[in-house]
């Protein structure tokens, strides 16, 4: 082997390994988005013109943790309200959604809703910490306090056999 040839099959050992290092996501953030969407039986839908059926049908818990940046840093109730605020900020507005990209973080805008996105592992996320605001974090822990007052005095009442029903 000639020293001419080194270089050549560097070049040719090498080449797979830099071509691996700039894949591109397999979907966009707004894909991302409309993909949620989907698994909700909402593509092409509001959510008042879903069907009982698609309304029955739940995402799997893998499915929403694969959707979510910070799905599981949140308990079962304030989970369930947050992802239900994205969905239908994105079902309201699926038609004109507007992304803007930044490196590693992504915002798809529908109408007044900004959800946030970050690419981890080469796949656009959610991220509910920086799209939920504050003040609606605020609203959903007071919401959750009401919910467990209220399951707490049915289970009480219940358990008494002094249920209303």
């Amino acid at each position: 082997m000639t020293f001419r040839m080194v270089p050549l099959l560097i070049f040719v050992f090498a080449l797979p390994i830099f071509a691996g290092c700039d894949q591109h996501p397999s979907m966009t953030p707004a894909e991302t988005a409309l993909h949620l969407l989907s698994m909700h039986g909402l593509l092409g839908k509001t959510p008042g013109e879903r069907s009982k059926a698609a309304k029955e049908t739940l995402a799997s818990e893998a499915e929403l943790n694969d959707m979510f940046v910070d799905l599981n840093k949140y308990d079962k109730f304030t989970r369930e309200l947050f992802t239900g605020i994205v969905i239908g900020a994105i079902a309201r507005h699926q038609s004109k959604l507007l992304e803007s990209k930044k490196k590693k973080t992504a915002i798809v805008t529908a109408g007044q809703a900004a959800i946030y996105f970050v690419l981890v592992d080469n796949t656009w996320k959610i991220s509910l910490e920086k799209t939920i605001p504050d003040e609606l974090k605020a609203k959903a822990k007071i919401e959750k306090a009401r919910y467990e007052a209220a399951k707490a005095a049915g289970e009480a009442a219940v358990a008494t056999g002094q249920s209303g029903v």
